[in-house]
């Protein structure tokens, strides 16, 4: 049968098309038509949202055209979900990416992709297609039933702690792992870890849950998912799962479903929508097939993605072209320094030049490689600022047509790294990682960190070197990003330290020195946990990220709140490309930051331009080893 071949839309940026799924039994043909239509609130269709698999198309829908029918290729798992969504007695309006789209025409993609918003706020519902059921699927299905009806039913007035919850519901515990198993595989299906499918669960007014027969509503889900992670349920468990080639997918799954819950109840509740550095680093572990996708599968969410700069470009524009693009955009276009913040040399492979963010993350810690706390850009402490009273000042580019891989920004050297708290980090690939190796990694780090306090006579700022030492660990801020308080930080400082050594006389005093340390353990922690302690040869103390080395500069940049490290890049011929420094990364100096300790506009400072690049190189992040550099 003759190939189908999509008709122009009259205007792809304000029309859409629609399948029109003609009704059928399961194993019939799959029929339909093409309808365009104006997208506006008198559209009425459903949109779906499924996990594409394998990119072959070993089956065809076939499309009426006129008088004639034309057979468009589709993959198995749309094929599952057209047959799952076909009425037997009635046609259904359904807009669906592969087929709606014209897949051939790079420009429409991108104009459509613009309109991914609209095309999922304004349908009546999205129906989400999470796959045919397995052989775990019912047990799967009827825990998550248990747990919702314990939910609903559990008297408001009743207050159990989680374990004694679980145990009144009858709800397998921790020490059940083989409970959990069929809950277990159901998050592990594909749709919980892809790109494309945040924005298709977040945006629409209604959404429903489809796995064979069994069908849910948004509320079910989320009430779920609110169960799983308030009452702890061991599905979070992965490293219990059987199934140890799956424990990765299992643990970003969770997450990403539990994000998705926490934007979208945002979203339909207040209209909130994040911005777009933030909201790829809130996903930047979720996969896609095409890696360009990273960085255009979030514009519908995005509060500030409507600039023609930020367009979908595929064709011959390379991953790196489009990484530059959106990078210079946030440095250039918003003038403020948010791109550097996410940015810089984090003992992975680059996806570009130092400077530019790695957009896809990683594998393992989903959820936390974006920066949090007081390294987020986004919830930077008001007292801190470096580079107070003056703008960001970047070299104007000579052609602006060309994406150089390399701005020069003007900023001042402030310091040099001399000694870093990291030898503990020296370990073995084979070494056990369990929970006790852990914390005697913690007790080498607070080790080495006495060391480094103990080349120090004096602090710069006149405080006790102890004193400095805490603040210095948490950044000087609590866990809500207030200035951290001598009281009760300094005393749960101490209690920390005696934890760390294990200096309790028996388990209540164990219990109390838990307990006191609270404060400064949890700053610590959820800010600070993956960055190291090291000195300044103006013998200040900093933390770092694990990637710095000794004899790396400190610099401040105009217009930027934190300094930045530097590394100078060794001799490199006549390459203008490869820049003259490399981007570690963003550190917090104690006694630098707060008004009156460091005056970036001062005569004594010498204010020079700083190149930054690097080499790069594109990792496909879900194929260890696997370099892809043209797409």
């Amino acid at each position: 049968m003759e190939a189908y071949k999509w008709d122009k839309l009259e205007d792809p940026k304000t029309w859409i098309r629609i399948l029109s799924l003609e009704p059928g039994a399961v194993n019939e043909p799959l029929v339909g038509t093409l309808e365009s239509a104006i997208l506006d609130s008198e559209c009425r269709y459903d949109a779906t949202s499924y996990c594409v698999g394998p990119t072959d198309t070993p089956h065809q829908i076939l499309l009426r055209k006129q008088d004639k029918s034309y057979a468009l290729p589709i993959t198995s798992s749309l094929l599952g979900m057209l047959r799952r969504f076909r009425s037997l007695t009635e046609t259904r309006r359904l807009w669906i990416d592969a087929v709606c789209i014209d897949q051939t025409d790079d420009q429409e993609k991108a104009d459509q992709i613009m309109l991914m918003r609209n095309i999922y706020t304004l349908t009546r519902r999205v129906l989400i297609y999470l796959g045919e059921p397995d052989e775990t699927t019912a047990s799967a299905t009827e825990l998550m039933d248990r747990i919702y009806r314990a939910v609903r039913e559990t008297p408001a007035d009743l207050e159990l702690r989680p374990l004694e919850w679980q145990i009144h519901n009858r709800i397998p515990l921790v020490t059940e792992p083989w409970g959990w198993e069929p809950l277990k595989d159901f998050f592990c299906r594909p749709w919980f870890v892809r790109k494309w499918t945040i924005q298709e669960c977040v945006l629409p007014p209604s959404t429903t849950f489809h796995c064979g027969v069994w069908e849910v509503e948004w509320d079910f889900m989320n009430v779920v998912n609110a169960a799983i992670y308030g009452k702890g349920l061991a599905v979070l468990d992965h490293t219990n799962y059987s199934k140890v080639d799956l424990q990765t997918q299992l643990q970003q799954g969770l997450a990403q479903f539990h994000a998705v819950a926490n934007f979208r109840n945002a979203f339909t509740t207040t209209g909130r929508r994040y911005q777009l550095m933030h909201t790829i680093y809130h996903f930047q572990a979720s996969r896609a097939t095409d890696l360009r996708d990273h960085l255009f599968a979030l514009l519908g969410l995005a509060s500030d993605a409507d600039s023609p700069t930020l367009r979908p470009t595929y064709g011959e524009a390379t991953v790196l072209d489009n990484c530059l693009r959106y990078a210079w955009f946030f440095l250039a276009r918003k003038n403020n320094l948010e791109v550097l913040y996410r940015a810089g040399v984090q003992g992975h492979k680059l996806l570009a030049p130092s400077w530019v963010p790695n957009w896809y993350g990683k594998q393992m810690d989903f959820g936390f490689e974006y920066a949090q706390g007081p390294w987020d850009p986004l919830r930077r402490p008001a007292f801190y600022n470096i580079g107070r009273g003056t703008q960001v000042e970047i070299e104007p580019v000579p052609d602006p047509t060309i994406l150089r891989k390399t701005p020069r920004l003007k900023g001042v050297v402030i310091d040099q790294v001399r000694l870093l708290a990291n030898r503990h980090l020296d370990i073995s690939p084979d070494q056990v990682q369990d929970k006790d190796f852990l914390l005697a990694q913690k007790r080498r780090h607070v080790e080495e960190c006495d060391a480094i306090v103990s080349t120090l006579s004096t602090y710069p700022t006149g405080e006790a070197l102890e004193t400095a030492l805490w603040k210095t660990l948490i950044c000087g801020v609590t866990l809500d990003i207030q200035r951290a308080p001598e009281e009760p930080y300094a005393a749960a400082y101490l209690a920390w330290r005696k934890c760390q050594r294990h200096e309790f006389s028996d388990r209540q005093d164990m219990l109390s020195l838990q307990q006191r340390q609270q404060p400064f353990r949890e700053a610590h922690d959820a800010f600070n946990g993956d960055k190291i302690l090291g000195s300044t040869a103006a013998g200040y103390m900093g933390m770092f990220n694990k990637s710095t080395r000794a004899d790396d500069i400190v610099v401040a940049f105009f217009g930027g709140e934190f300094p930045f490290v530097l590394r100078p890049r060794q001799s490199l011929g006549e390459d203008p490309d490869l820049g003259d420094f490399e981007l570690i990364g963003q550190c917090y100096i104690h006694g630098l930051l707060e008004d009156g300790q460091f005056d970036i506009k001062s005569s004594k400072h010498e204010a020079q331009w700083f190149q930054l690049g690097g080499e790069y190189e594109v990792e496909h992040p879900f194929q260890p080893g696997g370099i892809v550099r043209s797409q």
